[in-house]
């Protein structure tokens, strides 16, 4: 089937349809993920882009991985239903090169980055969500390589919206004995906002050894007193699902799994004057990781893993007249694990970052900044530099460089067990990223924005098989090189509201190998989405299409809708929503078939 012609249909028979989301809804005035200091999207350096609540609240999905999979360039890796366990990837990294962030605060695993998606958060819980394409280790440290991620939770301070005081539920029910509930409530007084958001779900699964029991807490506590502002999360996520050959594909391993996450985290802004103003962040993430590799034997290969994650920020952020603003940030994380697999191990880091975003002139911006991070690995260093200049009101063009590293997981290093073997002489790897970039703006109805990028890699950590079926070991595959290109497209309006992007990404790699994870990224990825109103005031549709072709693999399509309907005083709608419409078989994660067609419908009301 050709992709282009299908879009084409779509956007043909679509683009009339009137819709129900305005400009308004979905336009985002400053960013906080592309440097240290909020920036106006308009003098950014970097390719930043935003997926906000309103556009949550229609696109066809149940889980914030499937959420994710509808960002330009991104790679979701799927196994089992949603929600389950997913791992992330942009721009034909690996799933360990992409930085998750939760308010800002990291929360990749040291453990192994199949823990990434491990959130204690639901959908409704997110305010919006801010991508960073490309690397971004000077400002948030190691493991930016493709991307970095950074959901940001609904507070009233920043959803500002809400009424006083707010109480949503919402319930959802699918075959397989599938269902979700979530509730959520909001309130303030006076200084003081307060959300808390609660959520289960539950699935017997489409096949064998595919069930799982997830539940989630989340809770924001912000205060807000003149020039300071102060919010407290906390987080807790229990996890219970089948992992039927989730780490060996095409073995036929009955696997099961349990984790649970738990997070605190508290985030302070002071404004000292109109020139300095200070912020830090203190943080704790603990992660639960037992996994049982064979049901058929439950007390043999069992591994229980137990990951504490304590890191301090502290930073401060100087504006200097005819100069610009300079960040001054120190951090401090601390890695341990108590494993019965991996043992007792530890990892301390500290890093001294600064950057300097400057607006040259009316139309020209610049962001330049460096990193430097000490560890038992030794010293290292990223320097980045970003220039951008307006070549009218509605044309930009920017260019940056970075630098970018990440340390091998636990996992990596001391991980064994029949099929997989970690190995302690891993080395940090490395990357050097540039890319060219060019947006347009049409005001707040239309935008385009196209990347070419260029990522030179070295030391890369892959599992190294000596066959497709393993047995894998860690390795430093030396060099090799990334390249590809990354375009959106975007028109809003009273009538419609419209999404196209499409990736091509290409590694090359200095040596042939069997690989396990690195090799598995899409080649050609396509996101397509509309919003629109077929029958006004009766019901909204979205349908999605997305398209992926793997290295060495064919193509597949999913298409997946939603409606939804108010039904009562804007505080009662219904949503129907229906996933591989088509009921296509295909597999993200070799060995692994993902979900065929899935049908679920449910209610979500506010009062």
């Amino acid at each position: 089937m050709k992709i282009s012609a299908l879009v084409s249909l779509l956007i043909v028979f679509l683009s009339s349809i009137p819709a129900t989301v305005s400009a308004a809804d979905v336009v985002i005035h400053s960013a906080v993920t592309g440097t240290k200091t909020p920036v106006m999207f308009s003098h950014l350096t970097r390719n930043v882009s935003v997926i906000t609540a309103k556009e949550i609240m229609v696109l066809p999905v149940q889980s914030v991985a499937e959420l994710l999979g509808y960002i330009t360039s991104a790679d979701i890796q799927s196994r089992g239903l949603p929600g389950v366990q997913a791992d992330l990837s942009f721009r034909g990294s690996n799933y360990a090169q992409t930085l998750v962030l939760l308010d800002g605060v990291r929360m990749n695993d040291p453990q192994t980055a199949h823990h990434n998606m491990d959130l204690p958060i639901a959908v409704n819980d997110i305010d919006r969500i801010e991508i960073l394409h490309g690397q971004g280790t000077v400002t948030h440290g190691a493991d930016a390589f493709g991307g970095v991620v950074n959901i940001i939770t609904k507070t009233k301070v920043n959803h500002e919206n809400d009424r006083e005081t707010g109480i949503t539920a919402k319930v959802e029910s699918a075959q397989y004995n599938t269902y979700s509930v979530q509730a959520n409530v909001n309130t303030k007084l006076q200084s003081v906002s307060q959300t808390v958001s609660l959520s289960s779900s539950k699935s017997d699964g489409t096949r064998y050894d595919t069930d799982y029991n997830n539940s989630t807490f989340y809770s924001n506590t912000a205060v807000v007193t003149g020039n300071n502002e102060s919010t407290l999360s906390l987080g807790a996520m229990d996890k219970a699902f089948g992992a039927y050959d989730f780490y060996t594909p095409g073995l036929n391993y009955p696997s099961k799994e349990w984790t649970q996450t738990y997070y605190a985290g508290l985030r302070s802004k002071q404004r000292i004057n109109n020139s300095v103003a200070l912020n830090s962040v203190i943080y704790y993430r603990r992660h639960n990781d037992k996994f049982m590799l064979d049901l058929r034997t439950p007390t043999k290969y069992v591994n229980d893993h137990v990951t504490h994650v304590t890191g301090v920020e502290l930073g401060a952020v100087v504006s200097l007249p005819s100069v610009g603003n300079v960040s001054l940030t120190l951090d401090t994380v601390n890695d341990m694990i108590t494993s019965t697999r991996l043992g007792e191990r530890s990892k301390q880091r500290y890093a001294f970052a600064t950057e300097l975003i400057s607006s040259l002139s009316i139309n020209s911006d610049l962001h330049a900044g460096m990193r430097y991070e000490m560890s038992a690995w030794g010293g290292m260093f990223a320097p980045t530099v970003g220039y951008g200049y307006w070549i009218n009101s509605d044309i930009k063009l920017i260019g940056s460089v970075g630098r970018s590293y990440r340390v091998a997981s636990f996992t990596e290093l001391y991980y064994t067990d029949p099929v997989n073997f970690g190995n302690p002489n891993l080395v940090p790897e490395e990357s050097v990223n540039t890319e060219l970039t060019a947006k347009y703006w049409t005001g707040k109805t239309a935008s385009a924005v196209s990347t070419i990028f260029y990522r030179s890699q070295t030391n890369i950590i892959d599992w190294v098989g000596d066959t497709d079926k393993g047995p894998w070991r860690a390795t430093n595959i030396g060099e090799s090189y990334v390249y590809g290109v990354e375009t959106e497209l975007k028109t809003v309006s009273a009538n419609n509201v419209l999404s196209l992007s499409y990736t091509y990404a290409r590694t090359v790699t200095m040596q042939s190998y069997y690989s396990k994870y690195a090799q598995n990224y899409p080649v050609h990825n396509i996101v397509f989405s509309i919003t629109s109103n077929i029958i006004p005031r009766v019901f909204t549709p979205t349908i999605a299409v997305l398209y992926k072709q793997r290295v060495n693999d064919a193509g597949y399509i999913v298409v997946n809708a939603k409606l939804s309907r108010v039904v009562f005083k804007n505080a009662l709608s219904l949503f129907l929503l229906c996933t591989n419409i088509t009921d296509v078989q295909y597999e993200d994660v070799k060995g692994i078939p993902a979900p065929g067609r899935l049908v679920s419908g449910g209610l979500e009301w506010s009062f």
